[in-house]
C-alpha cells in the first residue's frame, strides 16, 4: 500500500477527508501518488494505442481526446489502487457499507475541447435520479493549464437546478466561488458528485492534461 501513496496521505484520517468533502464539495491534496505507480498505469493501459482489427481492449479516441473506460481489465496497477485500503476507507466514510464503482477512466483531453460546467450525480438531461457519490481524480502529469475546477459549496444546492449542465450565466454569478487545482503530477482531487465543476479550456497544442478519473456511489 505505501508503494502507492505518499506516507502524509495515508496518515490522513479518512474522516477528516470527507468532512471536508462534507464542507467544501471537495478535498484535495498535492503529489500523492508515485511517479512510477503512474507510469506504470500508463504503460498497461495503453492511452494513446489505438488497436484497430484486435480482439485486445483498447482505448478510443474522439474530438476531444483518448479514453482507456476498461483499465480495470488492462492494469493490474490501477485495480490494485481502486480497491486499496485507502479509497475503500474514503468510500466507506462518505457513503457508508454499500457503494459501487460506476465508473472509470484514464484519459486525456485535447487542446481546444471544451466542458462545460456540470455535476455528475445524474444522467444527460433532466434530473430523473440522483444518487450520494465521491469522484476521485488524479492528475497523471503537472497540470498548471486546462486544470481541474470546481465552485465552492455547490453540491448542498445543485440540486435546485432540473439539469445537469449549467449555463455561463449562472456560473457568472457563482465565480466568486470557483476553485482552480493547478497541481503537480500525481495530486488528487475528491469531490462529491453534486459539485459543480469542469476541465479549464487549454489552447497548447504541444501539451495534452492527462487524468485518471473513477466515480463511486
Amino acid at each position: 500500500m505505501k508503494s502507492f501513496f505518499s506516507q502524509e496521505f495515508l496518515d490522513m484520517s479518512s474522516k477528516n477527508i470527507t468532512e471536508e468533502i462534507s464542507k467544501n464539495s471537495f478535498f484535495s491534496k498535492e503529489s500523492i501518488l508515485n511517479s512510477e505507480i503512474i507510469d506504470k498505469i500508463m504503460s498497461e493501459t495503453e492511452l494513446f494505442k489505438i488497436k484497430f482489427n484486435s480482439v485486445d481492449i483498447s482505448a478510443v479516441h474522439d474530438q476531444d481526446g483518448y479514453y482507456m473506460s476498461n483499465g480495470l481489465a488492462k492494469s493490474e496497477t490501477l485495480f490494485n489502487l481502486l480497491t486499496s485500503k485507502k479509497i475503500m476507507n474514503i468510500a466507506k466514510s462518505y457513503l457508508g457499507e454499500n457503494f459501487r464503482l460506476k465508473c472509470h477512466r484514464v484519459y486525456s483531453v485535447n487542446p481546444g475541447a471544451r466542458n462545460p460546467w456540470h455535476t455528475d450525480d445524474k444522467k444527460y438531461g433532466s434530473k430523473t435520479e440522483s444518487k450520494k457519490g465521491l469522484v476521485f481524480m488524479i492528475y497523471l502529469n503537472d497540470v498548471y493549464d486546462g486544470e481541474f475546477q470546481a465552485i465552492k459549496g455547490s453540491h448542498l444546492y445543485s440540486s435546485d437546478f432540473d439539469y445537469p449542465n449549467y449555463d455561463e450565466d449562472i456560473i457568472d454569478d457563482l465565480k466568486k466561488n470557483i476553485v482552480s487545482f493547478k497541481y503537480p503530477k500525481g495530486s488528487i482531487i475528491i469531490f462529491d458528485n453534486k459539485a459543480i465543476h469542469r476541465a479549464k479550456p487549454y489552447f497548447n497544442y504541444s501539451w495534452k492534461r492527462k487524468s485518471l478519473f473513477f466515480q463511486i456511489d
